[in-house]
Parts: structure tokens; C-alpha cells; sequence
């Protein structure tokens, strides 16, 4: 049992959110209180243009920040963030899956063919994953090769 600082009313432990800072690992307001706070502070600035102005400028900011790819913040050992590797992923799985592109049956470097019974042994590889749909189509020795660098164009 813990008592509300707010309601002062002694409730259950589970009536608490969790707080990683607090002594007891949970917050000093049940989770009554901190509802209705929440409500009244939102009803309070949402008549302030200040405020409403900041949260429109803190929503963009967290979209560059997180979903477009050419703003990223997150960057890999190769220099690409994850957000935009999966970016481009998605755009050509789409592309594919809608018959606009087409994968081939053999690699563009070696033009080795995937081994019989393999669904698919042709892999994509991105030079810029900017460009979603341009790619070279490789076998995975050739794959791994040009991802290191190795591969000539």
C-alpha cells in the first residue's frame, strides 16, 4: 500500500505508475491524479499559441529526426542509417511485389544462377539507398564481396 501525495488516500502499489528514480520504483501521485493533472495542463495551453507552436516545431523535428532518410542521426559503420536502409527495402519489395520491377534469374557480376530448388539466390544491392529502385542484382559471394568494396561497378 502507498499513500498519494495529491488524494492522500492509501491505495494498492498497482494503483501507481512506475518511476525508475523513485526509493519505492513507483510515482508519488496514483494514477488517478496523474491522469486528471494531465488533463488540466492539456486544457490549460491549448489556448496558448506559444505552445501550440512549440509542439508543431518538436513534431517536425522528431520527423526529420526519425522517418526521413535524408536527415538521418543514426548512422551504421558503412555510413547508412538502419531508417533508411529499410526505407529503401521497402520500396523495392513494394516494387517488386507490384510487377514494376523483376528479379533476375542470374547475377549481374558472375552471372552464377541460384542453385536448383533455392527460391531465390539473387540479392539486391544498393549503392545508394537513396535510390530505392536502383540496385545491381548479385549473387550473395557477390553481394558480400561489393559490400566490402571489393566488387568492381
Amino acid at each position: 500500500m502507498k499513500r498519494c501525495f495529491k488524494c492522500q488516500q492509501e491505495l494498492p502499489i498497482e494503483q501507481f505508475y512506475r518511476h525508475r528514480r523513485m526509493a519505492d520504483g513507483r510515482l508519488g501521485k496514483c494514477k488517478e491524479c496523474a491522469k486528471r493533472d494531465a488533463r488540466q495542463r492539456e486544457l490549460r495551453l491549448r489556448d496558448d499559441p506559444a505552445w501550440i507552436e512549440s509542439q508543431r516545431r518538436r513534431g517536425r523535428e522528431k520527423y526529420y529526426r526519425l522517418y526521413r532518410p535524408e536527415n538521418p542521426i543514426h548512422r551504421r559503420r558503412d555510413g547508412w542509417p538502419d531508417e533508411v536502409k529499410a526505407w529503401a527495402r521497402t520500396k523495392l519489395h513494394n516494387a517488386i511485389r507490384d510487377g514494376r520491377i523483376e528479379r533476375p534469374n542470374s547475377c549481374e557480376s558472375c552471372g552464377r544462377m541460384p542453385p536448383r530448388g533455392k527460391k531465390c539466390g539473387i540479392e539486391a544491392h544498393h549503392e545508394d539507398y537513396n535510390k530505392p529502385l536502383e540496385v545491381r542484382w548479385l549473387c550473395t559471394p557477390c553481394h558480400v564481396l561489393a559490400d566490402a568494396g571489393r566488387l568492381a561497378a
